[in-house]
């Protein structure tokens, strides 16, 4: 069975910025392109991670970085009704960002 990983835009920031973790993102995606892996994302997150290079480094610097990502082995999910409600009950229960 592949073993799947949500990632959201602090692991993807990281990794970006090569902090901390970064080298444990490098390796899901390595496993992602190698069908070892599946990588799963929420719009909600992407869009984090846009606006937040947007707000650091620019408008230009964020469109090359979404561009980046959308070519990453990775599904981008749409957050519906259940996927909203499985982030919540997850945020409740942990210290973790809700997006």
């Amino acid at each position: 069975m592949i073993k799947k990983c949500v990632l959201d835009s602090y692991a993807v920031l990281c990794y970006l910025q090569d902090e901390p973790g970064a080298d444990i993102v490098f390796q899901l995606l390595e496993e992602a392109k190698n069908n070892e892996a599946k990588l799963l994302m929420t719009w909600v997150n992407a869009g984090e991670v846009y606006y937040r290079v947007w707000r650091e480094y620019g408008k230009l610097q964020a469109e090359k970085i979404f561009s980046l990502l959308l070519a990453w082995p990775l599904e981008l999910l749409v957050a519906d009704e259940e996927l909203t409600l499985q982030a919540a009950a997850v945020k409740a229960e942990n210290r973790l960002s809700y997006a």
